[in-house]
């Protein structure tokens, strides 16, 4: 499950069928599918590149909830459904987890190299660091 916190996507992806979709967007009628890469980093730019890997995947199930949308009830459905499911997704870990957030990936989708504060307190790439 990923909670987008308020400000970061209004979008949302409902995996779990009808009662969630019931539970959580009553008001929504039509359902588009999604099955592009472009679209999911377009609609979630903050997104960590293993979980949009995982959303692509037709045997995972991963609900996308934006923070205003939940309350404890919901919540609670949205927990019990991923615990419901665990065993019958397919995830795909193959991209490495981020260690932290990055300011540069919404515009580049590629993060800097790593770097280095030197005794100086000047910032040099971690490449020059071994050097």
């Amino acid at each position: 499950m990923v909670i987008n916190l308020p400000g970061i996507s209004d979008y949302f992806d409902a995996p779990h069928g009808g009662a969630e979709r019931k539970l959580l967007y009553s008001e929504i009628m039509y359902w588009p599918n999604i099955d592009s890469r472009a679209e999911y980093e377009r609609r979630y730019p903050y997104m960590p590149d293993r979980i949009v890997d995982n959303l692509l995947k037709s045997d995972v199930k991963i609900s996308v909830v934006p923070w205003g949308r939940l309350n404890a009830d919901k919540l609670e459905f949205l927990i019990e459904a991923a615990f419901r499911n665990r065993f019958k997704c397919g995830y795909d870990l193959s991209s490495p987890m981020r260690r932290a957030n990055s300011q540069y990936r919404v515009a580049s989708r590629r993060r800097p190299a790593p770097t280095l504060i030197n005794g100086a307190g000047l910032a040099r790439p971690q490449s020059e660091a071994r050097a």
